[in-house]
């Protein structure tokens, strides 16, 4: 049985075994980018002098390299930070790297995979053409050697200068064949929180005309959201999704906001800034009737007064939401117009249930959103994320899955149709 594997990241698929290697030969780990953020979580320093001493063996480095605990992005984000510290990231260990996590997934049934390729915030544009063409060179020999076909995506920082950047890669398409032919897409990864969609707008009508006036260096778009979302009340999260899926992102990665049921934050209090609860406010104005359909129970009155006691406040400040009975009825049939309406689009959720479970901090794959996924209709894909930091693998994935109830014929029906859902197929490249 073969597999796609549409969302993972590249360097988030080196095993603890790969990391120590390449970790060990370093001669000049960036600890910086390790330590700061381990000191600020932990409250404990970290000893880089002696680190492989105390870290001797693959087996040791596992205590603090896998993620096989629940807890929020950023201790995620700490042990994703020690591959960064680790790894050179030249041209000759992407190269590598690429060729070994290749392989590895092909033993492991995979016969189409797309790799994220995150560059250094401060890389040029000659990084990007060089890193890119060592990810497509390393792709096409292993493809050589097998009936297996990869492809690179490359993530962009939601902060960072990612116009530029992307007229680099459209240059690099343009000036070489091979990174024109693998380089099938672009993607926002990393902390959500502070970025509502709606600032990438115009960076996506853009990449969408550009598509369409030369479909063959096309770009999916590809987005992650609803993943965290520690800054906003779950019905905004929601909306996010939604959002996206408005903006033209063909694959939505995670998008747990949008079917997880949060009756577990009852009477708690959530904060969001004033500008995020107004963009909430006024969208359910404008979607008033159809919300009705669906169940919504709010007064368009009670919708402008309180736009009205909130529109001459400081659009920065936070306020606390109360996540009463009311509140959260109204999430859970706001999530199903906002599910509805994505399963009548193209957009695709990626699902990625290991790293959703633990990241996502649920209780159990009982209680992933994929079920309210399916039976709202939405097309799906399921992915592993960062396989190496999960210790996971595409099939484990699917066979987790199948222990929580969900059937083999759904389970197969995403398989087949993960086929279609190719970045060059979205974008209309194929």
């Amino acid at each position: 049985m073969k597999y796609t594997e549409l969302h993972n990241h590249l360097y988030g698929s080196l095993s603890a075994e790969d990391l120590f290697e390449i970790g060990i030969k370093n001669k000049f780990p960036r600890w910086v980018i390790y330590t700061e953020l381990f000191e600020k979580l932990y409250m404990q320093k970290v000893d880089t002098e002696n680190f492989f001493k105390k870290y001797e063996t693959p087996e040791k480095l596992k205590e603090i390299y896998l993620f096989n605990f629940s807890a929020p992005f950023l201790e995620f984000q700490n042990r994703f930070n020690l591959i960064i510290a680790l790894c050179k990231f030249d041209s000759e260990e992407i190269k590598e790297v690429t060729r070994r996590v290749f392989e590895r997934q092909i033993k492991e049934n995979i016969s189409y995979a797309e790799y994220r390729l995150t560059l250094n915030p401060f890389a040029t544009e000659q990084d990007y053409f060089d890193k890119i063409l060592s990810v497509a060179e390393s792709l096409e020999e292993v493809e050589k050697k097998t009936s297996a076909f990869g492809r690179v995506i490359i993530s962009f920082h939601r902060f960072g200068k990612y116009w530029e950047q992307y007229s680099w890669v459209k240059n690099a398409m343009k000036r070489n064949e091979q990174i024109q032919k693998y380089l099938v897409g672009i993607d926002f990864s990393n902390v959500e929180e502070n970025d509502p969609p709606k600032n990438k707008k115009v960076f996506f009508e853009k990449i969408l005309k550009d598509n369409l006036d030369n479909k063959n260096s096309s770009l999916a778009i590809l987005y992650h959201v609803g993943e965290s979302y520690l800054d906003k009340t779950p019905i905004s999260a929601s909306r996010w999704v939604l959002e996206s899926s408005k903006l033209g992102v063909m694959r939505l990665g995670h998008a747990i906001a949008l079917g997880r049921n949060h009756q577990y934050l009852e009477g708690k209090k959530i904060v969001e800034k004033v500008s995020e609860r107004i963009d909430q406010l006024n969208f359910e104005l404008e979607n008033f009737e159809e919300l009705e359909s669906f169940h919504f129970k709010k007064e368009k009155k009670e919708i402008l007064v309180e736009i009205e006691n909130l529109k001459f406040q400081n659009f920065s400040k936070e306020i606390e939401i109360v996540q009463d009975e009311k509140f959260l009825e109204n999430t859970f049939k706001f999530q199903n117009f906002c599910m509805y309406k994505i399963s009548k689009s193209n957009s695709i959720i990626e699902v990625c249930p290991t790293s959703n479970l633990r990241i996502g901090q649920l209780d159990n794959l009982n209680y992933h959103p994929i079920h309210r996924f399916i039976e709202n209709k939405i097309k799906l894909t399921i992915s592993t994320d960062d396989p190496g930091i999960f210790d996971t693998n595409i099939e484990n994935e699917f066979d987790i899955l199948e222990t929580s109830n969900i059937s083999k014929v759904d389970l197969e029906k995403i398989r087949l149709d993960s086929f279609q859902y190719k970045s060059e197929i979205l974008s209309e490249r194929e």
